[in-house]
Protein backbone atom coordinates (compact mmCIF):
# COMPACT_ATOMS: atom_id res chain seq x y z
CA UNK A 1 0.00 0.00 0.00
CA UNK A 2 1.30 3.72 -0.57
CA UNK A 3 -1.50 5.35 0.70
CA UNK A 4 -0.62 6.27 3.89
CA UNK A 5 -2.91 9.00 6.41
CA UNK A 6 -1.24 10.68 8.99
CA UNK A 7 -3.12 11.00 12.48
CA UNK A 8 -3.55 14.54 12.77
CA UNK A 9 -3.96 16.67 15.96
CA UNK A 10 -5.16 20.31 15.72
CA UNK A 11 -5.56 23.34 17.67
CA UNK A 12 -5.85 26.74 16.31
CA UNK A 13 -3.93 27.44 13.15
CA UNK A 14 -1.27 24.55 14.73
CA UNK A 15 -1.67 21.19 12.71
CA UNK A 16 0.64 18.46 13.76
CA UNK A 17 0.58 15.21 12.14
CA UNK A 18 2.35 11.75 13.76
CA UNK A 19 2.63 8.67 11.02
CA UNK A 20 3.80 5.37 11.90
CA UNK A 21 3.89 4.56 7.62
CA UNK A 22 1.02 1.90 8.46
CA UNK A 23 2.76 -0.30 10.60
CA UNK A 24 0.60 0.67 13.34
CA UNK A 25 -2.28 2.90 13.47
CA UNK A 26 -2.83 2.58 17.20
CA UNK A 27 1.05 4.09 17.97
CA UNK A 28 -0.31 6.81 15.41
CA UNK A 29 -3.36 7.89 17.39
CA UNK A 30 -1.41 7.16 20.73
CA UNK A 31 1.54 9.72 19.38
CA UNK A 32 -1.48 12.07 18.38
CA UNK A 33 -3.30 12.16 21.78
CA UNK A 34 0.10 12.95 23.22
CA UNK A 35 0.56 16.00 20.38
CA UNK A 36 -3.18 16.86 21.45
CA UNK A 37 -1.86 17.33 25.12
CA UNK A 38 1.43 19.59 24.00
CA UNK A 39 -1.48 21.51 22.01
CA UNK A 40 -2.74 23.67 25.18
CA UNK A 41 -3.63 27.73 25.10
CA UNK A 42 0.13 28.84 25.23
CA UNK A 43 1.06 26.55 22.18
CA UNK A 44 -2.05 28.36 20.42
CA UNK A 45 -1.26 31.43 21.47
CA UNK A 46 2.39 31.32 20.31
CA UNK A 47 1.16 30.16 17.13
CA UNK A 48 -1.08 33.02 16.73
CA UNK A 49 2.02 35.58 17.98
CA UNK A 50 4.17 34.33 15.62
CA UNK A 51 1.88 34.60 12.56
CA UNK A 52 0.90 38.69 13.92
CA UNK A 53 4.80 39.16 13.92
CA UNK A 54 5.66 37.68 10.68
CA UNK A 55 3.42 39.57 8.91
CA UNK A 56 5.18 43.00 10.04
CA UNK A 57 8.57 41.07 9.17
CA UNK A 58 7.52 40.86 6.04
CA UNK A 59 6.03 44.13 5.18
CA UNK A 60 9.32 45.62 6.42
CA UNK A 61 11.07 43.13 3.79
CA UNK A 62 8.81 44.04 0.84
CA UNK A 63 9.50 48.04 1.96
CA UNK A 64 13.43 47.27 2.30
CA UNK A 65 13.25 45.19 -1.46
CA UNK A 66 11.45 47.78 -2.89
CA UNK A 67 14.06 50.26 -2.00
CA UNK A 68 17.00 48.54 -2.40
CA UNK A 69 19.49 48.90 -5.86
CA UNK A 70 21.07 45.10 -5.30
CA UNK A 71 17.33 43.51 -5.00
CA UNK A 72 17.19 41.11 -7.80
CA UNK A 73 14.37 38.72 -6.17
CA UNK A 74 10.70 39.37 -6.17
CA UNK A 75 9.77 40.96 -2.11
CA UNK A 76 9.68 39.54 0.37
CA UNK A 77 13.26 38.34 -0.24
CA UNK A 78 16.26 40.24 1.08
CA UNK A 79 19.65 39.94 -0.01
CA UNK A 80 22.57 38.25 2.20
CA UNK A 81 24.12 40.98 3.38
CA UNK A 82 20.98 43.34 3.82
CA UNK A 83 21.38 44.79 7.68
CA UNK A 84 17.14 44.36 7.94
CA UNK A 85 16.93 40.66 7.58
CA UNK A 86 16.24 38.60 10.57
CA UNK A 87 18.15 35.19 11.05
CA UNK A 88 16.00 32.58 11.18
CA UNK A 89 18.04 31.54 14.58
CA UNK A 90 16.50 34.88 15.75
CA UNK A 91 12.97 33.76 15.45
CA UNK A 92 13.80 30.60 17.13
CA UNK A 93 15.95 32.41 19.88
CA UNK A 94 13.22 34.78 20.78
CA UNK A 95 11.06 32.00 21.41
CA UNK A 96 12.47 31.69 25.25
CA UNK A 97 11.02 30.86 28.89
CA UNK A 98 10.01 34.27 29.37
CA UNK A 99 7.97 34.71 25.96
CA UNK A 100 6.37 31.65 26.90
CA UNK A 101 5.62 32.16 30.16
CA UNK A 102 4.23 35.57 29.77
CA UNK A 103 1.66 33.80 26.87
CA UNK A 104 1.00 31.08 29.64
CA UNK A 105 0.17 34.25 32.00
CA UNK A 106 -2.17 35.62 29.26
CA UNK A 107 0.01 38.72 28.48
CA UNK A 108 -0.09 39.11 24.83
CA UNK A 109 0.41 42.19 24.19
CA UNK A 110 3.38 42.03 26.65
CA UNK A 111 4.69 38.98 24.76
CA UNK A 112 4.07 40.63 21.43
CA UNK A 113 6.16 43.42 22.41
CA UNK A 114 9.14 41.27 24.06
CA UNK A 115 9.23 39.70 20.90
CA UNK A 116 9.33 42.82 17.96
CA UNK A 117 12.07 44.25 20.57
CA UNK A 118 14.16 40.88 20.20
CA UNK A 119 13.52 40.91 16.35
CA UNK A 120 14.74 44.84 15.85
CA UNK A 121 11.12 45.17 13.93
CA UNK A 122 10.47 48.10 16.51
CA UNK A 123 13.78 49.63 15.09
CA UNK A 124 14.12 51.99 12.15
CA UNK A 125 15.05 50.46 9.25
CA UNK A 126 18.75 50.57 8.48
CA UNK A 127 20.05 51.91 4.72
CA UNK A 128 22.34 49.45 4.04
CA UNK A 129 25.99 50.77 3.10
CA UNK A 130 25.72 50.24 -0.23
CA UNK A 131 23.05 51.51 -0.72
CA UNK A 132 22.79 54.78 -4.52
CA UNK A 133 26.42 52.79 -4.86
CA UNK A 134 26.96 51.07 -7.99
CA UNK A 135 26.25 46.65 -7.20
Amino acid sequence: CDFILPSLAKRGRIALAASTGGASPALARWLRERLEEFLDDEVVALGDLLAEVRVLARQRDRECAAECDRTRTPPPLLCTECPNRIASDAWQEAIDAELRALLRDGQYETARDRIITSLGLDQPRAVPEWQGQPA
